[in-house]
């Protein structure tokens, strides 16, 4: 009976100190547990919003915390957007991560500055916007380059400057960095009156220049456009009444388009002149034969009226130079100017059918179909049109 004692109590005692064991270490699960479900970071904010390449430690981020902090995590400030990022957390030998949210936003905009506020030019006085502009950067993506059109990353300029017609202009400077943001800068530019040239005359008694003027006026005021095909021909055979012209909108706005191709293939090809009146071309005229004869004048001046000037459908344009179509921004003139609508109206070798020297710089607008058939056979409009 002693013996069945002892066996129970002892097994008693270890059922107990079991138990024991057991509810100790289900205490300690306990309170791990609920340690665990404490183990937390309170942040500054519940949500981060930084910079776009800003410099920060995550540190800052973090208010009080229970449990060390082990782990902080390095913050990339160089991409827009929201990202999150883990701190490793200890306490009591366990470990928590503890994930949190930032948002990285660029709001900072490009700047642009301008060598002057106002420009003032002469009229016809050639002039590229774009040389006022003195830098555009952004803080984050530094130098911005010039770009045709709106493009992130980029400045463009919206521009209607007319030289060939007085008045106060509004020029813009449009910019937009890679995020987004975009700025604007606005000048003025202010085109004078147009100046009338000093006629200089070799023989101020003669009434023969002054006859012949009469005589071409009266002329001027009863003749037609003439047409053929719907294509406007002016030239020494074909003139333009006295009161004809003006600048032509869609010969202009394939002039800014041919620009805008030159200078993307590197070259300038800056307007220097474009409509002129049939008063303005009479003045031209005769300065011309005071100083060189008619004979001569007749070779390289139109007369009053049979000037294209007039139309509205010339420019003369890059530079006003015998040797310029041989120059790298001729070659490329002559290679693509029917990609815009427009022909080298006087080409070597033709003088004998336009009546006129050459010039690589005298281009006419006609369209691109009418353009690419002429340049492609290497004819004048005289030609195209069977009128030689």
């Amino acid at each position: 009976m002693r013996m069945k004692k002892k066996v129970l109590i002892a097994g008693i005692a270890i059922i107990l100190a079991a138990s024991a064991v057991v509810g100790y270490i289900w205490s300690q699960n306990q309170k791990k547990e609920q340690d665990y479900a404490k183990m937390e970071i309170t942040f500054q904010k519940d949500r981060q919003i930084l910079e776009y390449g800003e410099k920060i430690d995550s540190r800052s981020f973090v208010k009080h915390s229970f449990g060390e902090v082990k782990t902080y995590p390095n913050v990339n400030t160089k991409k827009t957007g929201s990202h999150t990022i883990t701190y490793v957390l200890t306490y009591e030998g366990q470990t928590k991560k503890i994930p949190y949210t930032v948002e990285v936003k660029d709001t900072r905009k490009p700047t642009i500055k301008l060598k002057e506020n106002h420009i003032t030019l002469e009229y016809g006085q050639k002039y590229d916007v774009a040389d006022n502009i003195k830098s555009v950067r952004d803080p984050i993506d530094g130098p911005l380059k010039k770009a045709n059109k709106k493009a992130a990353g980029s400045y463009w300029i919206d521009s209607k400057l007319n030289v060939l017609e007085a008045g106060s202009y509004t020029i813009t400077i449009h910019a937009q960095d890679l995020n987004g943001n975009s700025a604007e800068k606005k000048f003025t530019v202010t085109v004078e009156k147009k100046k009338e040239p000093e006629l200089k005359e070799k023989n101020p008694s003669s009434s023969d220049e002054a006859s012949s003027s009469q005589t071409e006026g009266s002329e001027a005021a009863s003749v037609e456009p003439y047409y053929v095909n719907g294509v406007l021909l002016v030239n020494k055979k074909h003139a333009l009444p006295q009161n004809y012209g003006g600048m032509d909108s869609n010969a202009y706005a394939a002039l800014q388009q041919l620009q805008a191709g030159a200078e993307a293939a590197g070259y300038s090809m800056p307007l220097i002149s474009g409509y002129r009146s049939y008063a303005y071309q009479a003045s031209l005229y005769n300065s011309y034969v005071a100083q060189d004869g008619q004979e001569l004048a007749d070779t390289y001046s139109a007369r009053p009226g049979h000037s294209e000037h007039q139309s509205g459908l010339a420019f003369d344009i890059g530079a006003l130079d015998n040797g310029y179509g041989n120059t790298p921004g001729g070659r490329w003139l002559n290679a693509h100017c029917a990609d815009y609508g427009f022909i080298l109206r006087y080409p070597a070798g033709k003088e004998s059918i336009t009546g006129y020297q050459y010039e690589p710089w005298h281009v006419r607008y006609v369209g691109k179909e009418i353009a690419s058939r002429i340049m492609s056979q290497g004819i004048t409009l005289e030609e195209y049109l069977g009128d030689v």
